[in-house]
């Protein structure tokens, strides 16, 4: 602001709106946290677009399993449709998805509370290290042709990249 002239207007680059938090696009807001509940510690994820809320909740399974997982949940219209229509479990990495083997889907996608659809996924090492890499980490749940899903492409991890680190480090 200093830098322009009396007679000028600077205009922010998109970038730079978006940057700053003045433009959201479709998503409004996204934060990190470690949470407990019961005996339970897990790391939430959550997104609230326009469309409606999505999580990633990681969790470290009981003492006598090896894997981290993954349960998503998004907020999606005619979900039992989406449930009933589902072929592949779509674990997206910075944007492109990734169809999960049957055997990393740990729990089918079913009806959470009232608006919910939730699904998870077991995290083996390497799937773990690159979820730490990633800059953005969403799920879907596709009818057979990953281009064609529903859930959410990506959750913004800058905010929540430590707490990620250190959580899926200790479940190890």
């Amino acid at each position: 602001m200093t830098k322009t002239l009396p007679n000028d207007v600077y205009i922010l680059p998109r970038s730079d709106l978006i940057r700053l938090r003045i433009l959201t696009e479709d998503v409004f807001s996204e934060t990190w946290r470690n949470e407990v509940r019961g005996d339970v510690s897990y790391l939430k994820g959550e997104q609230i677009t326009w469309r409606g809320e999505n999580k990633l909740l990681f969790a470290c399974p009981p003492a006598h399993k090896k894997q981290p997982f993954l349960t998503i949940l998004s907020e999606l219209a005619d979900r039992n449709d989406i449930i009933r229509e589902t072929k592949g479990v779509l674990l997206f990495l910075d944007g492109k998805p990734q169809v999960l083997p049957n055997n990393l889907v740990a729990q089918k996608p079913r009806p959470e509370g009232q608006r919910y659809i939730s699904w998870a996924i077991f995290l083996p090492t390497q799937m773990a290290q690159a979820l730490k890499m990633a800059d953005q980490i969403g799920g879907g749940l596709s009818p057979g042709n990953p281009v064609i899903f529903a859930g959410f492409r990506g959750m913004r991890v800058a905010e929540g990249r430590d707490k990620l680190s250190k959580f899926l480090d200790g479940c190890r």
